[in-house]
């Protein structure tokens, strides 16, 4: 039969489709990241290599790319899986090059089928017994490995985790006299730890900070680490307006995912390209350093770890801890549970709380009423009450929700803030509630 190599940290999802596959007499491999399953394709040539969108360090995409980029990889074909079904990451397998996207969970009969049409071998005559079932097994013990460590580095006495919000908004910036205390800047948090500073997303509130910047440092150099959860325009319309990027001196490390055929500088190039913006981005005289995030980022005492989020294309949130305290910051997120009802979905969701687990605050992406998500389930997007049940399921200690519609001025805030706080008291969580504020500071 066929050689078929499984890229897929998630070891239950592993194990189905290993089982499925070596029971219909194909030759199957496993790996567990994209570099190994890389590193692997190439010194064995597999006929059929299936990986996971999702998967550690190099993501599904980049997998797809590297094995179309190796001549001796010619034949080989490539399926797509992923617990996410949104058009957008199809059209980007597609783009990849990717031959098939397939949907978890799945039947045997579909994967069989699958390989069966990109292989030409025949079906077997006895299909397997095994059930879609089995993915509620397999826990999370490397996912608790990689997220959940409660250690954390010493450093300067009197050090602390500083939270600041720059833009607090969702999709697009809403400035008027209806958004002045929640705040009308898209998605830019600074967050400090001492003399290191880190700012999550560039949106539109990118533009404030880096005034405030340039007064604190002066004629100082600086050097900051700029975190980006996707691409999306919210996230990353404020870089060009960034006034110390363009001071020769200064230093900034931008990391974010490689984007779906397109390296993560090309990205930030693309958005100043003549027909966008009147500078293009070698304008900038600052020293710029663009980082596609493989594994954890270790800036002095701060431990910097991501984790895939369900939202089209491929983006991720960030847990940062530093001096015994820990920042998540999840923006955006639509539980894997409500676009994948059933057992695979909320075990995918899982992961997620997991990874926030017992955090001092939470920065929760949360844009809908449950009334408003009817008309928009698959946006990739939370309700208020995704994100108070999730926090109080993960045990933290602050919720901060994130990320508010355009349509929702401060009165209507307001009154989520206080539905969310009575909830809270009425099921004796203990966690704070509150909702972001542009220019509100939280010190940890």
């Amino acid at each position: 039969m066929s050689r078929i190599l499984i890229i897929d940290d998630d070891e239950a999802s592993r194990q189905f489709a290993e089982s499925c596959l070596r029971d219909a007499g194909h030759d199957v491999l496993l790996a567990t990241d994209g570099e190994a399953g890389i590193s692997m394709a190439a010194s064995t040539v597999p006929d059929v290599v299936i990986t996971e969108e999702l998967t550690p360090g190099i993501h599904g995409y980049g997998v797809v790319e590297a094995i179309r980029a190796n001549a001796s990889l010619s034949g080989t074909r490539v399926i797509v899986c992923s617990m996410k079904s949104y058009p957008t990451d199809v059209k980007q397998a597609e783009n990849a090059g990717a031959d098939r996207f397939l949907s978890k969970p799945y039947a045997p009969e579909t994967l069989l089928q699958l390989v069966a049409e990109l292989t030409g071998a025949a079906l077997p005559s006895v299909v397997v017994d095994v059930s879609p079932s089995s993915l509620k097994t397999g826990a999370f013990t490397r996912d608790q490995m990689l997220f959940n460590m409660t250690a954390t580095r010493s450093t300067a006495v009197g050090a602390r985790l500083r939270v600041k919000f720059w833009g607090t908004r969702g999709s697009i910036a809403t400035p008027g006299t209806g958004t002045v205390r929640y705040g009308g800047n898209t998605s830019c948090t600074e967050v400090r730890f001492g003399e290191h500073i880190l700012v999550l997303d560039a949106g539109t509130g990118l533009r404030e900070l880096g005034n405030a910047l340039l007064e604190e440092f002066g004629t100082r150099p600086m050097r900051v680490h700029i975190f980006v959860g996707h691409t999306h325009w919210d996230h990353i319309q404020g870089f060009p307006f960034f006034t110390p990027a363009y001071v020769k001196g200064n230093t900034f490390m931008i990391y974010s995912m490689r984007g779906a055929g397109k390296p993560l500088e090309r990205v930030f190039r693309g958005q100043m390209e003549a027909d966008y913006f009147p500078v293009v981005l070698t304008d900038m005289q600052a020293r710029l350093r663009f980082i596609e995030l493989r594994k954890p980022v270790q800036i002095g005492p701060v431990t910097i770890r991501y984790h895939y989020l369900n939202h089209p294309g491929i983006a991720v949130g960030f847990r940062i801890e530093a001096g015994g305290k820990s920042v998540i910051y999840t923006s955006d997120h639509e539980p894997f549970h409500r676009t994948k009802p059933g057992a695979a979905g909320e075990k995918e969701e899982h992961k997620v709380t997991e990874f926030a687990k017992g955090a001092d605050l939470w920065i929760r992406e949360a844009q809908y009423n449950e009334e408003e998500y009817k008309a928009k389930r698959g946006w990739g997007h939370s309700t208020f009450d995704d994100a108070l049940n999730s926090a109080a399921e993960a045990g933290v200690k602050q919720l901060s929700i994130f990320h508010h519609d355009p349509l929702h001025d401060d009165a209507f805030m307001d009154g989520v803030v206080a539905d969310l706080r009575a909830r809270a008291r009425e099921n004796r969580w203990t966690l704070e509630v509150d909702a972001a504020q542009e220019g509100q500071t939280i010190e940890l």
